[in-house]
């Protein structure tokens, strides 16, 4: 468990709410396979909340990618050229 919270630390609150969207997705899959496959009349249905789910999980770790990247300062010249003393690059 406390590994768990360490990567819980790490994420952002929106890369939480696609991961358990992620997983909820992937149960409700499971249960879509077994109606699907028992011809049941709750299979559409099933297939549309895991398609959801699933898809809404995608579009918020992008927008969650492109707002770390957009978040993310450009370095100056000066920090540029202290970095590269630093590891011996120049």
């Amino acid at each position: 468990m406390k590994d768990f919270d360490i990567i819980l630390k790490n994420l952002s609150n929106i890369s939480i709410v696609a991961f358990f969207m992620f997983v909820i997705g992937k149960l409700a899959g499971f249960g879509a396979m077994v109606a699907v496959l028992s011809n049941s009349p709750v299979a559409k249905t099933l297939l549309g909340i895991y398609a959801f789910l699933i898809a809404g999980s995608i579009v918020l770790c992008m927008y969650d990618g492109y707002r770390k990247k957009k978040e993310k300062p450009e370095l100056t010249k000066e920090e540029v050229e202290k970095l590269a003393k630093q590891f011996n690059l120049i």
